[in-house]
């Protein structure tokens, strides 16, 4: 609790930051308005995400340090070729929204990755918890 915790404040503080300074981080690499326009935008949707993108790290590392590193393959799978990808094909070529609804498609599979990893890592604990708890005589 105390690492997930620090990691969704980290991901707060620096979505904040993100979002206060993007405009002027993109004429570093680019001088072409449109690109720092884009990577602006980009960058402003995507900075509400960072503190589930933080529990979805912070749950794939966790699971990987208890033995299990399937897991979080199975979501990065799933959040790519599942969710964002048909999602942005479907906003933007089906439903013809602009580019933006791509980093909506990108933003709608951190929700799903990161309620999917903190789901399979609670599991998994108490997997863990049952089994150590088996373990030791008299209990």
């Amino acid at each position: 609790r105390y690492g997930m915790s620090r990691a969704i404040f980290i991901g707060i503080l620096s979505g904040l930051v993100f979002y206060i300074v993007a405009p002027w981080v993109f004429p570093v690499f680019s001088p072409d308005k449109e690109i720092q326009q884009t990577a602006t935008q980009y960058i402003r949707v995507m900075a509400f995400f960072y503190p589930l993108i933080s529990i979805g790290i912070t749950s794939g590392r966790s699971m990987q340090g208890l033995g299990a590193g399937l897991p979080q393959l199975v979501i990065t799978s799933i959040r790519v070729a599942l969710v964002s990808g048909p999602l942005a094909y479907i906003f933007t070529l089906v439903m013809g929204k602009p580019l933006v609804w791509v980093w909506y498609a990108l933003g709608i599979s951190v929700v799903c990755a990161a309620i999917t990893s903190l789901t399979w890592l609670r599991h998994r604990l108490h997997s863990v918890r049952d089994r150590f708890a088996l373990s030791i005589p008299g209990t």
